[in-house]
């Protein structure tokens, strides 16, 4: 219910002290300098006070005339608006001299004799004196009866005489026959005469008339004697609502000032005359310009025109925001209603009504009016909860504000049901290219929406209506979601379900089905019904929403019943989901008007408008479940398919979807009409019917005839080759299309004529031809190789000498394109026969395409390949074994001991790499090539060129990693035994002895001793070449002899340098002899470590 009390707020200009000294907005120093400038300003003077409508211009108005009347100053009020209808002068004056005399000026402005002339309002006549006048034309009418009478009177008295009737009594009573007869004749004819005087006398009065004021002058001159009239000097006329009223008013007001009012003509020139002129200069200026307009010859300039019309001009300034949200806040208050006593709806208010104090007053009021209406609707078992205001009167306030702001935006989403502002941002609100101005007001109600966003509308439908339906009520948004149903709005639907409950509590779902079941039932409009169930299944569906039989049954009957005529505006995929599981029954007379439906489209008869949507959901139901169909619909519908869709692609997609759904809805007619829809038109479409017929089964495609496809694809091959401008990649989808058909119909293909599969092997052949590159031709290889299974023999080796000189020829991606798209058959045996040769052979040289080649011939073929390689092209194997894939190395090594063949006249660089990429690979574990290993290694290492033994060093280094141990012990044996054979001269062969030392522990005693023996002999103590001897010592150093164990060594060593004539050499021996010296000495090696010492620093002689 409603506050109690509530009160609505007083819409007119501030009168009183009190109320305009407590306003807001600084009007009462306005008042005062307009005050101050009508006092002393020269007359006449015009001022215009300028603001919008509702800024206080009136108020202002009536405060300045407060003032003035302090000081004996009369103001007159001229509402224009008011007397629009009226004679302007005339309705003036009158004004004039009516408030000059009312109770608030008293008799102290205006001359108690003054008074109006009263021509002013009526014309005024003057009489002169009046005479008789006999009507002699009456007079004339009545002379015949009088003549009459008197002849009556004659022939009776002449009768009377005749006869002498009586004579005696004729005597005597003559005198009294004759007196009755002329006083009875004479007196009824006075009495006639008098009763008709009228007719016979007139009175005639001259008159002179005088018609009411109409010359210009005459009104100027009335307004003169007003002012002479003033007891005051001077007089402040304001003419107030001047812009509210038309265009021809707002001249004549302007004119009538300039042109009488100003009392510069007038004779009396003491009198002063202030004008004041309210109003809105916008509205001034479109009145003006709409009145004047311009034309090619004048432009009329409004602004000039107020220039030169005012004599100043006051502006009212802007408002201050504070000051309109404490009006706002004082209004919404003053309502004396709580709920409206709300700091949103104040900020809303003041957001929308931010120039204007009188329209936030007059909102309040508008808001109290319908809070008022919707506090009645409010309450239990009513169509609002109870606290439906305390929680949407921002809402309220926004929608309201919305409405009589933007009313035509408003109306834009009531008719397109839109019920979320939200999505005002995507409603189309068709405004016209030229009309600005409504494009303006659209932007500032998209501003205000965004800028109010806080204030959210999420159900418009609830204040377009400030209503709710029965189950509105109990579903709150129940008929916006209706709606949203019949304007198939399935987002904004499934939404609202999603706010409803949970849809697993049984009686929620009981409830809302029989909510909907109601709402169907009342419904007749079969359009709207249809869209409503078909929006509903598609939501319940999506929302996996179970609802009750008796909805669904409703359904059903409507949809055999009501919307029998509408049944394509409900989407059959639903239907099927829904109804045919619940209403089984029901689906044989669906499926009948789904069907007589599809034949009226198709027949176009004017009941069903064609809806492709429609008719492939029945499709993908029927061909889902071609079981559906009864042995009178699977005619009917194949005949539809025939006649009307055999060359649709869609449906042909469906139809292919099983072997049944072929059986009872495909036909032979229909696949020979399907394979006549082939053409080389469009290329990708052509792909893909060849692509459905290719899925076709076994007894649609039979039904066709091997020479027809046959025969059609050499017609849309020809076709192809003779245009060149179809993208390769388009060309290369069409190739494999008939290759893909040919592979899954071989066996029946090859039943085609002899003469016509040489016509397609012809336009094969010719397609390849035509094309420019090898890489162009990569479309044609795969089917070509096909085309091997089932070509006349005599074409056979065109088709060879064909794809040899692809394989030579063609790019290693474009041929790797090719071979990916052969059968894995094919693929097997595509380098068979006659292909490998020529491919081999450029493979040798082409690194490029030694890639794609090796990766698709056998292991045979591979390892066959890698030997011809290494023997043909050594640096080219190397390159290509070495980052081979690990899982190919099964084809390298079981011929390396034929690789190994070409290892003693290969250069040094790939002995090293042959060694580097067989221990990388630890050899593969293969015994049989670490044996090849360790022989070539050995062999290295007992070479003398010093780069050969590099390479074995460096190749045992890697082995030591893979190589059993006494194979290791055999190589350094064997080269230690050659180093030290005699004819090894000189014994210096550095990398060598190098090799011995890595692998120093696979010695047994005497032979570490022997070695140990051989550094010190061969390479320290015996040598004559520096560098020998620094490496001699450089091996010692590593082998750490100890004196006591080799004491004859390290004292040979001592008495060579004694005996050492050449300094350097004797150095060399000093210093490397001295880093054998162990980190501490004992007494068997203290002497001679004493004199290596002495060697090393000399003791300074004494002197003699």
């Amino acid at each position: 219910m409603p506050d109690p009390e509530f009160n609505f707020l007083k819409e007119k200009p501030l009168e009183t002290i009190e109320e305009i000294s407590n306003s807001k907005f600084g009007h009462e120093e306005i008042a005062t300098t307009l005050e101050k400038i009508t006092e002393k300003c020269p007359t006449p003077f015009t001022i215009g006070l300028f603001a919008k409508w509702g800024s206080g211009k009136s108020t202002i108005a009536n405060s300045l005339k407060r003032k003035l009347l302090s000081k004996n100053i009369p103001v007159v009020l001229f509402d224009v608006w008011k007397h629009e209808g009226d004679a302007l002068r005339r309705t003036f004056l009158k004004e004039i001299v009516k408030q000059l005399r009312s109770k608030d000026y008293g008799s102290a402005f205006l001359s108690e004799d003054f008074k109006l002339n009263d021509r002013l309002e009526r014309s005024v006549s003057t009489s002169s004196d009046t005479k008789l006048k006999v009507n002699t034309t009456i007079l004339k009418q009545l002379l015949p009866w009088f003549v009459g009478i008197l002849v009556i009177v004659g022939i009776a008295c002449g009768f009377l005489y005749k006869y002498q009737l009586l004579d005696n009594v004729w005597n005597f009573t003559k005198p009294f026959i004759l007196m009755f007869s002329g006083v009875a004749t004479g007196g009824a004819f006075l009495i006639w005469l008098l009763k008709q005087s009228v007719y016979f006398f007139s009175a005639e009065t001259t008159s002179f008339g005088v018609d009411k004021f109409e010359d210009p002058h005459e009104f100027e001159e009335e307004f003169a004697n007003i002012l002479k009239a003033l007891q005051h000097p001077r007089i402040v006329i304001v003419f107030d609502n001047l812009d509210r009223v038309t265009h021809d008013k707002v001249a004549e007001v302007l004119s009538t000032i300039k042109t009488f009012l100003e009392p510069g003509d007038i004779e009396d020139e003491k009198k002063e005359v202030v004008f004041l002129v309210p109003c809105d200069a916008r509205s001034i200026k479109h009145h003006l310009a709409n009145l004047y307009g311009s034309t090619d010859k004048f432009t009329f300039d409004s602004d000039e025109f107020l220039r030169k019309f005012f004599s100043t001009i006051v502006w009212i300034p802007d408002f201050i925001p504070v000051e309109l949200e404490s009006l706002a806040k004082d209004s919404l208050h003053e309502t004396g209603v709580s709920v409206l006593d709300n700091n949103y709806v104040a900020w809303i208010i003041t957001k929308a009504f931010r120039d204007n104090p009188r329209q936030i007053i007059q909102f309040v009021n508008i808001l109290l009016a319908n809070y008022l209406l919707v506090a009645e609707r409010q309450g239990d078992y009513k169509d609002f909860p109870p606290d439906f205001l305390a929680e949407n009167i921002s809402q309220l306030t926004k929608y309201l504000i919305l409405n009589q702001l933007f009313p035509d935006e408003i109306e834009v989403l009531r008719q397109k049901k839109v019920l979320s502002l939200y999505e005002v941002k995507t409603v189309n609100f068709e405004i016209k290219k030229d009309d600005i101005s409504a494009k303006k007001k659209n932007a500032e109600f998209l501003k205000f929406i965004e800028e109010t966003k806080n204030i959210p509308i999420e159900n418009l439908r609830i204040f377009f209506t400030l209503r709710r339906s029965e189950q509105e009520k109990k579903f709150p948004g129940f008929e916006s979601f209706i709606t949203l149903l019949e304007d198939r709005k399935t987002k904004e639907a499934k939404e609202y379900l999603e706010k409803i409950g949970d849809f697993n509590d049984v009686q929620l779902v009981s409830d809302f089905a029989q909510a909907i079941k109601t709402e169907i039932e009342n419904k007749t409009n079969p359009v709207s019904l249809a869209n409503l169930v078909s929006t509903l299944f598609t939501v319940i569906s999506e929302n996996n929403i179970a609802m009750s039989g008796p909805l669904f049954q409703e359904i059903s009957n409507i949809l055999n019943g009501t919307c029998k005529e509408q049944i394509h505006l409900v989407s059959p995929k639903s239907v099927d989901n829904i109804l045919f599981t619940l209403c089984a029954s029901d689906r044989p007379s669906l499926i009948t008007q789904w069907i007589t439906a599809i034949e009226g489209m198709v027949a176009n008869d004017g009941r069903y408008q064609t809806n492709r949507s429609f008719i492939d959901e029945v499709f993908g139901v029927l061909t889902t479940h071609p079981d559906y169909l009864d042995a009178t619909q699977a005619p009917r519908i194949q005949q539809i398919l025939t006649s009307n869709y055999s060359r649709d692609i869609e449906l042909a997609q469906m139809v292919i979807k099983t072997d049944a759904s072929q059986k009872k809805i495909g036909s032979p007619q229909y696949a020979q009409n399907f394979l006549g829809s082939l053409s080389g038109n469009q290329i990708p479409e052509t792909v893909q019917r060849i692509d459905i017929l290719n899925q076709f089964d076994d007894s649609l495609v039979h039904s066709l005839g091997a020479d027809s496809v046959f025969g059609k694809f050499s017609e849309i091959l020809t076709a192809e080759n003779q245009l060149t401008t179809n993208p390769f990649s388009e060309k290369q989808k069409l190739v494999n299309a008939f290759n893909q058909f040919i592979q899954n119909h071989l066996v029946w293909m090859k039943a085609a004529t002899e003469p016509v599969r040489t016509i397609f092997i012809d336009s094969l052949i010719a397609g390849y031809n035509v094309r420019p590159s090898f890489e162009e031709k990569s479309v044609f290889i795969p089917v070509l190789v096909e085309a091997k299974k089932y070509v006349p023999i005599a074409k056979l080796p065109q088709i060879e000498s064909l794809l040899s000189t692809y394989l030579t020829n063609v790019k290693p991606e474009s041929f790797n394109q090719s071979y990916s798209d052969l059968p894995i058959e094919e693929k097997t045996k595509f380098f068979e026969q006659g292909l490998y040769t020529p491919a081999e052979t450029r493979s040798i040289n082409d690194e490029n395409f030694r890639e794609e080649f090796f990766a698709k011939i056998t292991d045979v073929q591979k390892q066959g390949f890698i030997e011809k390689l290494f023997r043909q092209n050594i640096e080219a194997a190397f390159q290509f074994v070495e980052k081979i894939d690990p899982k190919e190395h099964k084809n390298i090594f079981p011929i390396f001991d034929k690789i190994w063949t070409i290892y003693d006249s290969t250069s040094v660089q790939n002995k090293k790499r042959m060694f580097d990429f067989v221990n990388s690979r630890k050899a593969d574990n293969d015994a049989h090539v670490r044996e090849i290993l360790a022989d070539k290694i050995s062999t290295c290492l007992t070479s003398v060129d010093l780069a050969i033994q590099e390479v074995g060093l460096h190749g045992l280094a890697e082995a030591s990693k893979h190589l059993a141990q006494p194979r290791l012990r055999q190589i350094v044996k064997e080269v230690f035994d050659w180093i030290r054979k005699p004819e090894i001269s000189p014994k210096y062969q550095p990398f060598s002895i190098r090799a011995i030392l890595s692998e120093n522990d696979q010695f047994n005693d005497q032979e570490k001793a022997e070695f140990v023996q051989f550094v010190f002999e061969e390479l320290v103590r015996k040598s004559t070449d520096i560098i020998h001897i620094n490496f001699g010592l450089e091996i010692l150093g590593q082998l750490k002899p100890k004196y006591e164990d080799r004491t004859q060594n390290f004292d040979d060593i001592k008495l060579r340098i004694d005996s050492e004539q050449d300094i350097n050499i004797k150095n060399a021996l000093v210093t490397g002899l001295a880093k054998l010296k162990p980190f501490r000495v004992n007494t068997d090696n203290k002497d001679f470590w004493l004199s290596i010492d002495e060697l090393v620093s000399p003791k300074e002689e004494k002197p003699s």
